[in-house]
């Protein structure tokens, strides 16, 4: 099976003042990485500012009860603010804090969403990468998080370079990154597979479970324009509307799970769990769409 990885964007947010999704106590998020280590994940997605360093202080909490999760971070997004910092040196602080966070354990460190002006300019792309190997090992995956899909096709040179690493959104509501990583030849991890939580509000509208989709106003995705979301996402709306009506048994985390195994350019996905009842139900799908059932 494809490699699954915890994001930890959803579980940093204790705390209405930090800018993230919902509410969760510190309790659940941790219940939430022990639930994941038990079920064979290995591997959290994080940054430094998630949670205004909750995030890597859930990590390392967990760290002491030996659950040493393999550390898969991101520089140079300031993410309270949602701005890229084009300081080379602000930039370079986010690796600083990564090291003195996790040390031996990081695996992969990517560019957090730099804007096509920033990928242009290969020079400090690369001067970025031999900071993060000086730092934290030549062992260390590198990268590109993309914020748009279309920003792909500003990062070719990437191909080039060794254990470079693409990460991408990606679920049955935005496939647009799936035509330019077939056309480059590159693979990508899928983030925001349920569509950061608009997929479950269309799939319950499909199955009449519910018709509203909305979010409590501490929730940043309160603030987003959903129906606009979704107009620009019609011909995948059309689609996903298709899927559940010839796969009619199926749940969202079926569906969810099928797409993310069945696309070859997909080499892992982060899930975004907040609750142990949310990733028990996504890993059992992800075990059943990959034949490995487990009830």
């Amino acid at each position: 099976m494809k490699r699954l990885e915890i994001g930890m964007y959803g579980l940093s947010k204790l705390e209405i003042n930090s800018v993230g999704y919902q509410i969760i106590s510190k309790c659940s998020a941790l219940e939430v990485l022990r639930t994941a280590w038990s079920g064979g994940i290995r591997y959290v997605d994080t940054a430094p500012g998630y949670g205004n360093g909750v995030a890597d202080e859930l990590i390392k909490e967990v760290r002491s009860e030996q659950l040493n999760f393999k550390v898969c971070s991101k520089i140079g997004l300031d993410v309270q603010r949602n701005q890229f910092k084009h300081s080379v040196q602000d930039v370079y602080y986010d690796v600083d804090r990564i090291a003195d966070s996790h040390g031996g354990f990081v695996s992969r460190v990517l560019i957090h969403s730099p804007p096509p002006d920033f990928l242009r300019d290969r020079s400090t792309c690369l001067e970025i990468i031999k900071y993060i190997r000086n730092v934290l090992g030549e062992g260390v995956s590198v990268g590109i998080a993309l914020r748009s899909p279309n920003d792909l096709l500003y990062c070719k040179w990437g191909r080039s370079e060794q254990s470079f690493v693409f990460q991408s959104n990606f679920s049955w509501l935005d496939t647009r990154i799936r035509n330019i990583a077939l056309d480059m030849g590159v693979s990508i991890i899928a983030r925001s597979i349920y569509g950061s939580g608009i997929l479950v509000g269309l799939y319950n509208s499909i199955r009449r479970y519910d018709s509203a989709i909305t979010f409590i106003p501490e929730d940043i995705r309160h603030s987003w324009d959903i129906q606009s979301i979704l107009e620009r996402a019609h011909s995948e709306v059309m689609e996903f509307g298709q899927v559940c009506k010839i796969n009619q048994h199926a749940s969202l985390d079926d569906l969810v799970a099928r797409q993310i195994l069945i696309e070859d350019f997909i080499s892992g996905a982060i899930l975004g769990p907040t609750s142990v009842e949310e990733l028990k139900s996504t890993l059992t799908a992800f075990c059943r769409a990959s034949g490995h059932d487990k009830g």
